[in-house]
């Protein structure tokens, strides 16, 4: 690992978003400029970082998506060891100090309120303006690195969306980093042609050969895609609200990214019946799956479940 300067953000006790175990915020339910105004940001040793979870490691996470709706998928190896094996759908990487210099010395860059030759271990606030070329200029390189595209940035934005903020508190990767996820669009068949040497091998997939790999997609690719609406979904059943220790299990066991709870009482099969109609009517062509507690006292519910063409999860968690 090298021992470059990263940026980092701090958290804050009282802010409820860097405090839950794993969320997929997407940016209609967030003010970004707020967000980012509100925080502390500084340059630090990537080594010093991975040891402190109470600072966030920035991370920009960029989905690929061909002209046919595709998305790059790729296999990992190399360096990052804790996700080896596993597929992804997001290029994502550190935004480095001394990046940031080459390309403003290059007058890539036009920061409003930012003098980065003295940043070195000082915190310091950033304008909303200032974090979106930090951004860039570190997206232009992943999407390099993980394609071997060459961007224009004067017309980087007309391909380029943000799509929201992804965090997970559950593994020790995820701990010390927090996403920033775009979706750029490829609208030729340019050849793709990888520089960075974790590709073990790439490809592009359609929705439903992602559900077919979804079990082995790395954790943050399964966030990302919920904010596209592409979700592994849980109905839980039961007659207690669903614990944030069951999520997070449900989460990392089985990556689920969605979750639809009903509250089951006896003699209610009438009911049952309408929510099984309204979760068809809403969520056609996700993975639906059910988990039914005490499901000896309520048969006739797994029994609806089942004609219903849903997937019983078994494990007991």
């Amino acid at each position: 690992m090298s021992n470059k300067k990263i940026l980092i953000l701090y958290k804050d006790k009282s802010d409820d978003i860097l405090n839950s175990p794993f969320f997929a915020y997407p940016k209609e339910n967030m003010d970004l400029n707020d967000f980012i105004e509100r925080k502390s940001f500084s340059f630090i040793d990537r080594t010093l970082a991975e040891q402190d979870s109470s600072k966030k490691q920035i991370i920009p996470y960029i989905i690929i998506q061909d002209k046919n709706g595709r998305f790059f998928t790729y296999k990992r190896k190399g360096n990052e060891k804790r996700l080896h094996g596993f597929f992804s759908i997001g290029a994502g990487g550190h935004i480095d100090l001394e990046d940031l210099k080459i390309k403003k010395d290059k007058e890539f860059l036009k920061f409003e309120n930012m003098n980065i030759s003295n940043l070195d271990e000082k915190r310091f606030k950033l304008s909303i303006n200032d974090f979106y070329e930090i951004i860039k200029i570190t997206l232009i390189r992943e999407i390099y690195e993980e394609t071997g595209i060459i961007i224009d940035k004067n017309g980087f934005e007309e391909r380029c969306e943000f799509l929201g903020i992804i965090n997970e508190d559950i593994s020790d990767v995820g701990k010390v980093h927090l996403g920033f996820v775009y979706l750029y669009k490829l609208f030729d068949d340019k050849k793709l042609s990888p520089v960075e040497e974790e590709i073990e091998f790439f490809e592009f997939n359609d929705i439903e050969k992602l559900y077919n790999i979804w079990e082995s997609l790395e954790r943050w690719s399964i966030l990302a895609l919920s904010l596209l609406n592409i979700n592994k979904t849980l109905i839980y059943i039961s007659n207690k609200n669903l614990t944030t220790e069951k999520k997070i299990k449900f989460f990392d066991i089985f990556g689920f990214s969605e979750f639809i709870e009903y509250i089951y009482n006896k003699n209610d099969e009438d009911n049952f019946k309408v929510f099984l109609s309204f979760i068809h009517s809403t969520e056609k062509g996700k993975m639906i799956y059910y988990f039914l507690e005490n499901e000896g006292e309520y048969i006739n519910y797994k029994t609806l479940l089942d004609e219903n063409g849903f997937i019983q999860i078994k494990d007991k968690i």
